[in-house]
């Protein structure tokens, strides 16, 4: 089944920025990468849509996204955030892109395990 692309995971760069503890606006721009990029991390090892087929009726059922995966989209932000120094500007285009990235944290992955949508692969 193919993942559809609901996009319900939604952190604003003013929440992250309050996580962060970032009182200006000069990182914004990075921080929105960041938190794409991290949606993307968390949605390609997941593989998981958060929906369930209702066996009665056949609809589509939206199930409940669980904060831990909010947190460790978070954690992987505030990682990348301050570890930003494998991120470059692109001076041209008046964005970041990512440079040579740093692994990703381990306890990112543990955290999101158990919510993959076939954990044994």
């Amino acid at each position: 089944m193919p993942i559809l692309n609901l996009d319900r995971i939604v952190v604003s760069v003013e929440e992250m920025k309050s996580y962060l503890r970032i009182d200006n606006d000069l990182d914004n721009a990075m921080i929105q990468d960041l938190i794409i990029s991290a949606k993307e991390q968390a949605d390609n090892y997941m593989q998981n849509d958060f929906t369930t087929i209702n066996e009665t009726t056949g609809e589509l059922v939206l199930t409940p996204i669980p904060l831990s995966v909010y947190r460790a989209i978070k954690g992987l932000v505030a990682y990348w955030y301050y570890n930003r120094e494998d991120f470059v500007q692109n001076e041209n285009a008046g964005t970041y892109q990512k440079g040579k990235a740093k692994d990703v944290p381990m306890n990112f992955y543990d955290t999101l395990w158990a919510y993959r949508k076939e954990p044994w692969l």
